[in-house]
């Protein structure tokens, strides 16, 4: 539970005990004003409260002053050059600047009204009018931000919290209005939120940028060797809640070693060297001096003089294959029922072959370790008395450019397999190390030990479906706990799934006029991919535009079907466009009719 330690003052009032204490009890006369320590200890989950200590002793003699200074919760008039005043003001005016869109900073022009309210801590109620200036955010605001041309003053009614013992100060609430209508609609028009716009790919600005992403690349890459930019083929940025930058570079490794001290200027791209495409994408917030590479995705450059060629047989000892059989340890175990982990005791044969990136072709010795599967301990020995071993014929993907390894193929010849079954203690054991590491992981907290057991038991039935999965599908994939390993199906179903509430439909002139349906026989399966009306699968992200792929792949759908040729439309666009609807927010179907209707579509 919790231990609230306060200190308090009270008076006795002139409202008999039983009554309710509100605004019409006055302190009694010539009563003191006591000052009291004491703790509260609170257990919330069985609503469970009590005064555990208190030790009350009168505060010096000071008679009770008047009611209006003991008024608890009512607004005062504050000085609006009061020193708190102004940290609040610009408290809010930073706040109202990380949460627009616009790429230019605002700037206080006067704090009209301020208002103080004692709550646990302080309520500040501004006032404030501000205007948009030519400085870009991430830029100081000073005398040099001029309001920039053509935006108007906008006036806030705000409230910020402020908890200065805990340095705590939020933004409760914003109200802001233009004074003038001048300007407005031009300044509406000049920010599309979720457009992409194009950029001059020789900027300082954009070079900076790409010279980010490539150290970013190369902190991720396992290669020996240090990339370089060579150059950057194209570039966008978005502005969301802050700014992102699109872009398309192409690199390549150079023959600096990623441990030299050289600069990059004098780091070379070498000559047999291979060349990445990259797509890029870079959140920059510069208010907060963040800047975080979010997409990295780079693919090798097709070159016509590259073959890829057979597997080559070499050295079973090379750092490379040895480093590439202890990573397919991983994937045995993850295959296998022992409690154990594998150990690698030689390998046997190793080929390896050029493609997207190296593929090892080994064939291993390994045998079970001492080590369970919960210790996190790498080197582990052979299990005393376990004179078995397995074959097993592996082959791991190495792309080191995009610091990804996999195994894609695993094949152990057969043995009698250590089953964990018939021992229930250290299955138990083995299913509670992992629910704490579930629970860490996913910072999992559950509020008495009855739901922590109950989820515990949820999260061991998921492992036998996870198992179920592992031991029977036929495919490459590896099954493990996530983030939802501790619901059942139908709370997955209750929390996760389903419609997401949508905008108020607007009132509209057009009817959806009901499809006349033929009286014919109907075949017994037809599907519009065999007739090339459907578009690949496509992904909607975060964004709560469901709407919007309905729409476009009906519109897709019909015009195949009339005109005979498929056509991927842009859901981004219809999203970014459609001023009827209300984005990743939501909308309705009708509405994006009427809006590509409108738009020209």
């Amino acid at each position: 539970g919790v231990n609230y330690h306060l200190k308090l003052q009270l008076v006795e009032s002139n409202c008999r005990k039983g009554s309710t204490v509100n605004s019409a009890c006055s302190p009694a006369a010539g009563k003191v004003v006591q000052e009291c320590d004491v703790v509260v200890y609170d257990r919330p989950w069985d609503k469970h409260r009590e005064l555990t200590s208190v030790r009350c002793s009168p505060v010096a003699d000071n008679k009770v002053r008047n009611r209006r200074d003991l008024l608890v919760g009512g607004q005062s008039p504050a000085d609006p050059n009061d020193a708190g005043v102004k940290k609040a003001a610009k408290f809010a005016v930073s706040e109202i600047d990380r949460r627009s869109n616009s790429l230019f900073s605002s700037k206080l022009v006067v704090v009209k009204e301020a208002k103080t309210q004692v709550v646990a801590g302080t309520n500040y109620y501004l006032k404030l009018q501000l205007v948009e200036t030519n400085c870009r955010k991430g830029t100081e605001v000073n005398s040099a931000c001029n309001a920039a041309p053509g935006k108007v003053i906008q006036e806030c009614d705000v409230v910020v919290y402020d908890r200065p013992w805990d340095k705590h100060r939020e933004l409760t609430s914003v109200t802001c209005s233009p004074i003038s209508d001048n300007s407005v609609h031009r300044q509406q028009r000049a920010v599309l939120v979720g457009g992409h716009s194009a950029q001059d790919k020789d900027s300082a600005e954009v070079q900076e940028m790409a010279h980010l992403a490539v150290e970013d690349i190369n902190t991720k890459s396992n290669s020996e060797h240090k990339l370089a930019l060579v150059e950057v083929l194209s570039a966008h940025t978005q502005v969301v809640s802050g700014v992102n930058y699109h872009l398309v570079l192409k690199i390549a490794e150079t023959n600096c070693k990623k441990n030299s001290d050289a600069a990059p200027a004098d780091c070379t791209p070498k000559e047999e060297g291979d060349y990445q495409q990259c797509d890029i994408t870079i959140w920059s917030q510069p208010w907060l001096n963040k800047r975080q590479v979010t997409k990295s995705d780079c693919k090798p450059v097709a070159q016509a003089k590259k073959s890829t060629g057979e597997p080559e047989s070499v050295d079973v000892s090379t750092p490379e294959v040895i480093s590439a059989a202890k990573f397919s340890l991983r994937a045995i175990d993850r295959g296998s029922n022992s409690m154990y982990k594998h150990a690698l005791l030689r390998v046997l044969d190793a080929k390896v072959q050029t493609v997207s990136g190296k593929k090892y072709f080994l064939t291993l010795e390994i045998g079970e370790s001492e080590c369970t599967k919960q210790h996190h301990k790498e080197d582990c020995s052979i299990r005393e008395g376990n004179s078995l071993s397995d074959r097993c014929n592996v082959v791991v993907w190495d792309r080191p450019w995009l610091n990804k390894k996999e195994v894609v193929d695993v094949r152990c010849g057969l043995r009698t397999k250590r089953s964990i079954v018939s021992k229930p203690n250290n299955l138990n054991q083995i299913h509670r190390d992992m629910f704490e590491e579930f629970k860490t992981k996913y910072n999992k907290v559950y509020p008495d030990d009855k739901e922590h057991n109950r989820r515990f038991r949820i999260f061991r039935a998921n492992l036998k479906k996870i198992q179920a999965f592992q031991e029977n599908e036929q495919g490459t994939a590896v099954y493990g706990p996530n983030m939802f390993a501790d619901l059942t199906a139908n709370e997955f179903k209750q929390k996760y799934l389903g419609l997401k509430p949508g905008p108020v439909p607007k009132p509209s002139s057009h009817h959806m006029v009901a499809a006349k349906i033929p009286d014919i026989t109907l075949p017994t399966d037809f599907d519009w991919r065999e007739h090339n009306a459907v578009t690949p699968v496509k992904n909607q992200g975060q964004c709560g535009s469901c709407w919007a792929f309905s729409v476009t792949g009906n519109v897709e759908g019909q015009w195949a079907i009339k005109h005979g040729k498929l056509l991927s439309l842009s859901e981004q666009e219809l999203v970014d466009c459609d001023k009827m609807d209300s984005g990743c927010n939501g909308g309705y179907m009708t509405q994006a009719y009427e809006a590509i209707e409108n738009i020209g579509g």
